[in-house]
């Protein structure tokens, strides 16, 4: 992806009480991954489509209808997904390249599905009270335009509780979310206390994946200067004991 920030104006009233918010999120959604497509390079591979499509289903549930896109990558720091109005949603092949492992992925992943299915583009506009609404989508890098991080802290950290909640019902290792951010942005301390405080609330459990072979065949397929290896292990499981 070219642009790292995607940035329109928006002369609509982003309330809650507004009674056509669905169908504005929608046209404003289309207009704005229109955008994106414009200024990226799309990944086609099916295999690679797929795998994102299907780790959707199984976090967030087949009812949640979300138009899925993968891009060449975004130049970002934390390598957010985009996700914009109306269930467009844009992963990067420089998310999946720096996750580590299955579960670092899929807790970013879950992050911005967190984002999407609390409307908070749609909030953090109405937040920001403008009347020409500016809105940002990358996440915390970008959101310092509005008028400073702290003021949609909440935002990001709604997302993350709910992202570690996420990946651990369906059996990946909540840590995962804590071992990705601190290695792409350590001085976030904030953040990764609050991240770590949520992962300690859970209930526990007996084991979780952390790493598939299908994952790393998908790494590979997008960053293929990491040269030729077989992934042909089982998922990787974690145990309480040997944290």
């Amino acid at each position: 992806m070219r642009c790292a920030v995607l940035l329109l104006s928006c002369s609509m009233c982003a309330t809650a009480q507004d009674s056509n918010l669905a169908g504005r999120e929608a046209g404003l959604g289309a207009q704005m991954s229109g955008e994106v497509r414009r200024t990226s390079s799309l990944i086609r591979d099916p295999a690679v489509r797929s795998y994102v499509s299907q780790l959707a289903t199984k976090l967030i549930g087949p009812q949640f209808l979300l138009t899925l896109e993968v891009t060449d990558d975004d130049r970002g720091i934390t390598h957010e997904p985009v996700w914009l109005p109306g269930g467009y949603m844009f992963v990067s092949a420089g998310l999946i390249g720096t996750a580590h492992d299955e579960a670092e992925f899929a807790g970013m992943f879950a992050h911005a599905l967190a984002h999407e299915m609390n409307h908070d583009n749609m909030r953090i506009a109405a937040k920001t009270q403008t009347g020409t609404i500016p809105l940002i989508f990358m996440g915390g890098e970008t959101w310092p335009a509005l008028g400073g991080i702290g003021q949609l802290r909440p935002f990001e950290r709604q997302a993350d509780e709910q992202a570690v909640k996420m990946i651990a019902e369906v059996g990946y290792d909540p840590e995962a979310l804590v071992r990705y951010i601190e290695r792409v942005s350590p001085t976030d301390t904030e953040r990764l206390d609050a991240i770590r405080k949520a992962v300690g609330d859970l209930p526990p459990q007996a084991s979780s994946v952390v790493d598939s072979s299908e994952f790393q065949k998908i790494r590979e397929k997008v960053t293929p200067d990491r040269g030729s290896r077989r992934y042909d292990f089982p998922p990787t499981l974690r145990r309480p004991y040997e944290r």
